[in-house]
């Protein structure tokens, strides 16, 4: 994989590595992956790796597998902020999907322990992260009660500890996924895809949800996609001051979204 920054520099050359997640932190860049062999076939479990550069991409630190578990850990997620670097994952280890956390406080040159943060009998996956200053937000997919629920969790003291997991879809029939979320001062917003009761599991509307006190409480839920739209997916979101964004693919008719 060959990695370009924003100006279309060569960053790095990596090889069996899935390029998944970059941030920058003035002159430093990171790079976090996921390794495989040539055939995905070979014996052998994924594993998160992370390298970093500190002279703006010129020099890569040697790769350092961060789960390095008997589990598959797979769908890293990175987020920087100041001299911290956050990395979360689903892992396989307990024998259903967790999401695992870890952090560095040092720009990357060393990490703490694995922490577990789901922690519950169902499968929790596509694990999504904000952060704004001391705030670590992190959402994810989980099916802990039968169907797809958004869970949240959150920390305030740039992960040092975390507080109460918390269902944000709280849904009883339809299959919750593929949740964003971004941050801004106290504004934290979520948005997800959500399966339309007495419909196709395939046919998705975009659902929103926001906190005005740094996830301390949210809104009701917010249809924000045409229910008559047999198709609602693959959403962004993005926050900046008091306004925030959102994106999604949609099939109109003749081009209307009501």
């Amino acid at each position: 994989v060959l990695c370009l920054d924003s100006h279309g520099v060569c960053i790095g050359l990596f090889t069996f590595m899935e390029l998944l997640g970059v941030f920058n932190v003035e002159q430093n860049v990171g790079v976090l992956g996921r390794g495989f062999g040539v055939e995905k076939s070979l014996p052998g479990i994924f594993e998160i790796f992370f390298t970093f550069s500190k002279d703006g991409g010129n020099n890569f630190s040697q790769p350092v597998n961060l789960s390095s578990n008997q589990g598959n850990s797979i769908l890293p997620r990175i987020a920087t902020s100041q001299d911290h670097v956050y990395i979360v994952w689903s892992d396989a280890t307990t024998g259903n999907g967790d999401i695992y956390f870890k952090r560095s406080v040092d720009n990357g040159t060393t990490f703490g322990s694995t922490e577990n943060l789901s922690n519950n009998p169902g499968n929790s996956t596509d694990a999504q992260i904000a952060l704004y200053q001391n705030n670590f937000y992190l959402i994810w997919t989980d099916d802990t009660s039968g169907n797809g629920d958004i869970y949240f969790k959150r920390s305030v003291d740039n992960g040092s500890t975390f507080g109460t997991t918390e269902n944000l879809s709280t849904n009883n029939t339809s299959l919750s996924s593929g949740p964003q979320i971004s941050a801004s001062g106290n504004n934290v917003y979520v948005v997800w895809q959500e399966s339309v009761p007495g419909e196709s599991k395939r046919n998705y509307d975009i659902f929103f949800k926001r906190s005005n006190d740094s996830g301390d409480s949210f809104s009701k839920e917010i249809h924000l996609s045409n229910p008559e739209s047999q198709v609602s997916e693959s959403m962004e979101t993005f926050a900046f001051g008091s306004s925030v964004y959102v994106v999604w693919l949609e099939k109109v008719l003749n081009g209307t979204h009501r």
